[in-house]
């Protein structure tokens, strides 16, 4: 990640192409490594490069770096038992989603800029749900069993509510009569 920084650095001053394909290619290399060893690495890597791309409006390129940054923060986040540690690793990633999104979008690949942008947002609503649950788990050790005791039987209910709703062979609404006319 460093070499590749230093050469693209250099490559913006002096505009050499050999600069420009060695930036690339260590950035490739800091991804791949660091998606197999180190993910914050990979998602570092992944976001400096993709950046860069950004700057020189190169979408297929920025597209390909900021898709390392995509696997990479799924394995942080796989691997993080903390709320404060996706929390944290949502904030290194800040950016990623809506840049990939506009890459996308610049190379004209409307559906998977739509995508990437609700990639993003989806994993923001999972974490942020995630840390709900946690923290209504802790309510029995807090006194506060009862409430969450309500909580467990309104969850069992919306459950049973589903699977109801999906074994269902008809429509909700093919039970009412269509209006008259």
């Amino acid at each position: 990640n460093n070499l590749a920084s230093g050469l693209s650095d250099r490559y913006s001053r002096t505009g050499r192409l050999a600069d420009l394909e060695a930036a690339r290619a260590s950035y490739e290399k800091a991804c791949q490594l660091g998606l197999e060893s180190s993910p914050e690495e990979a998602l570092r890597s992944s976001r400096n490069w993709g950046h860069w791309a950004f700057e020189r409006e190169d979408w297929d390129e920025a597209v390909h770096a900021y898709g390392y940054g995509v696997q990479a923060l799924e394995q942080l986040l796989q691997s993080q038992v903390g709320w404060i540690g996706q929390e944290s690793r949502l904030r290194d990633a800040s950016g990623l989603s809506p840049r990939l999104s506009f890459a996308h979008a610049a190379r004209g690949r409307l559906r998977e800029a739509v995508e990437a942008m609700e990639w993003g947002r989806a994993r923001l609503l999972a974490e942020a749900l995630e840390a709900e649950r946690a923290d209504l788990a802790r309510l029995p050790a807090l006194g506060r069993r009862q409430v969450y005791e309500h909580y467990r039987a309104a969850q069992a209910r919306v459950a049973v509510l589903r699977s109801q709703l999906t074994q269902s062979q008809t429509p909700i609404l093919a039970s009412q009569s269509p209006p008259r006319t």
